[in-house]
């Protein structure tokens, strides 16, 4: 069966399948290319693998530090300390 003709079944013959196919990836590789911005940070899981993330607290209109301090005369120093490191505020 010659390329150019339609199949009985009403599809398309077997070798104009890859001219498409390639017209189209032409065509998305234009768009892609004629879209193009500056690139960004890459970030994943909240890990930014390229660029820095100057902007942590964008979102927090008037952020506070808090430290922590444990007081407890009768405890172990070690306990103290331990207490102190593990703290997450």
């Amino acid at each position: 069966m010659p390329a150019h003709e339609t199949q009985m079944s009403g599809g398309v013959a077997p070798g104009r399948g890859l001219p498409r196919a390639l017209l189209f990836a032409l065509f998305c590789a234009a768009m892609l290319a004629g879209e193009a911005r500056p690139a960004a940070a890459f970030e994943i899981f909240g890990i930014k693998l390229w660029g820095s993330s100057k902007d942590e607290d964008a979102d927090i209109v008037d952020p506070l530090r808090y430290s922590v301090t444990i007081n407890a005369p009768d405890a172990d120093k070690d306990l103290i300390k331990k207490l102190e490191n593990a703290s997450a505020l």
